[in-house]
């Protein structure tokens, strides 16, 4: 049964249906329980049964049993309900179909569309401004740290070879591996991008074979332009990562 509102026909009151309790019961029991969009339903031993909006599938005897009384009665209601045109109803010897006649009165569309906003926005307690705003502001929060973070930017041959030696490590090294990384726009043997160059080098190229056997305390102090020169033009092909 679907969980909301509908309206009721004012004119019941004028007709006195109100006085007939267990009539008064059921006209609200159909009212509530009718689908309120075309649906499919399943009934053993019939299969899918169709239903359109307004439609409602009962059985005589648990409608009795619901409403506390003999099902002579219920019988005897219905056919007032289908005499005074509120109700249709085909039987089959297994269930009963009952239509409510103008249902669109009772329970219109515009009305199935608030009730559906209204359980969107409502839960069992009422959402403080604070829990209704705070996934926006979750969100642009996570948009600005996008674009305020930086922009990974390769460093330069000299800013690797004095990281190198600042480090104790080779200038021969720090060339292979600044040439490693720029040859591969700056993506690792994996194919994925460098973010933090000083972070890969300590990982990757600071081992043993590759540590300076002299301790040069100023830049001065490391080789010759001319062998930097040297070492270059002498370098193969692109070396292996590490």
């Amino acid at each position: 049964m679907h969980r909301g509102y509908t309206k009721r026909w004012r004119r019941r009151w004028d007709k006195e249906y109100h006085k007939d309790h267990l009539l008064w019961v059921l006209m609200d029991y159909f009212i509530d329980h009718a689908n309120y969009k075309d649906t499919e339903i399943y009934i053993k031993g019939a299969g899918l049964i169709p239903l359109k909006r307004g439609d409602h599938v009962f059985g005589t005897p648990s409608l009795a049993g619901l409403m506390g009384v003999d099902r002579q009665r219920v019988r005897s209601k219905l056919k007032i309900l289908k005499k005074i045109g509120f109700l249709t109803i085909k039987t089959t010897n297994k269930f009963s179909i009952a239509t409510v006649i103008n249902y669109n009165t009772y329970n219109p569309q515009e009305n199935q569309a608030n009730q559906q906003t209204n359980q969107q926005l409502t839960s069992n307690q009422p959402a403080t401004n604070q829990q209704l705003t705070t996934p926006n502001k979750d969100k642009k929060e996570k948009k600005v740290k996008k674009k305020i973070k930086k922009k990974f930017i390769p460093p330069t041959i000299n800013d690797v070879i004095k990281f190198f030696l600042d480090n104790n490590y080779t200038r021969e090294s720090a060339i292979k591996a600044w040439r490693y990384y720029d040859d591969g726009d700056w993506k690792d043997s994996t194919g994925k991008p460098v973010l933090n160059w000083k972070q890969k080098m300590r990982g990757v190229w600071f081992k043993s074979e590759n540590e300076s056997k002299t301790v040069y305390k100023t830049p001065e102090e490391t080789p010759t332009p001319d062998y930097l020169k040297d070492f270059v033009a002498n370098i193969g092909n692109k070396p292996k990562e590490g």
